[in-house]
């Protein structure tokens, strides 16, 4: 997603890497920085994230100290399909630069990957009430293990399976849309006997 070739040898000592050099693999952790960079205290930066980048092991480090100093507030999996023509469900790390150093902040886990109908409502209701104080996990013995893995279903809960009957009727109809299209787009096929071709 993002370019290799950032210009690491050059750039080793750049004043952005507050919370670590980014390894040379990991551009999207010298994103992050670039971003966190450019705000003032208080101010926040959402950033659009492979989803590999939350547990590279190459990159624990600096994912520890987003969050041992505050500057991760939330990542969001977003459904496969919300971005256009990208082959991976894509994650939102929404960061906020620190207004000191050293404070731990909560951090929102947020999966939306089985609500692509409604996505944009499901995240912005749950960053609503973490901004109020609640749903907040504490970046304690889980968040900053051995792994600092940062992805979101990996601390959730499964929901409950949806059965109801509108649910299930509105997956049935989109299974049976789905197949009409491609009987659709699927031409008349022969059969070949002895290399002359009959129709079925």
């Amino acid at each position: 997603m993002f370019c290799r070739a950032w210009g690491y040898e050059e750039l080793t000592a750049d004043p952005r890497w507050e919370y670590g050099l980014p390894p040379r693999m990991e551009s999207e952790l010298a994103w992050i920085q670039h971003a966190l960079s450019h705000l003032k205290p208080g101010g926040t930066a959402v950033v659009l994230m492979p989803p590999a980048v939350a547990g590279r092991r190459s990159g624990r480090r600096i994912r520890a100290q987003l969050i041992r100093r505050g500057a991760l507030s939330a990542v969001i999996t977003l459904p496969l399909g919300s971005i256009p023509n990208m082959a991976v469900a894509l994650t939102l790390w929404v960061l906020r630069r620190p207004q000191d150093s050293g404070t731990p902040g909560h951090v929102l886990m947020v999966d939306t990957s089985d609500r692509p109908e409604d996505f944009a409502r499901v995240a912005a209701d749950a960053w609503e009430r973490f901004e109020a104080g609640a749903d907040a996990d504490e970046p304690g013995v889980e968040l900053l293990d051995d792994d600092v893995d940062l992805t979101p279903a990996r601390y959730l809960a499964p929901p409950p399976a949806d059965l109801s009957p509108e649910r299930v009727t509105g997956q049935r109809n989109r299974v049976a849309d789905l197949l009409r299209r491609t009987a659709e787009l699927v031409p008349a096929v022969g059969k070949v006997v002895s290399g002359v071709v009959f129709p079925l």
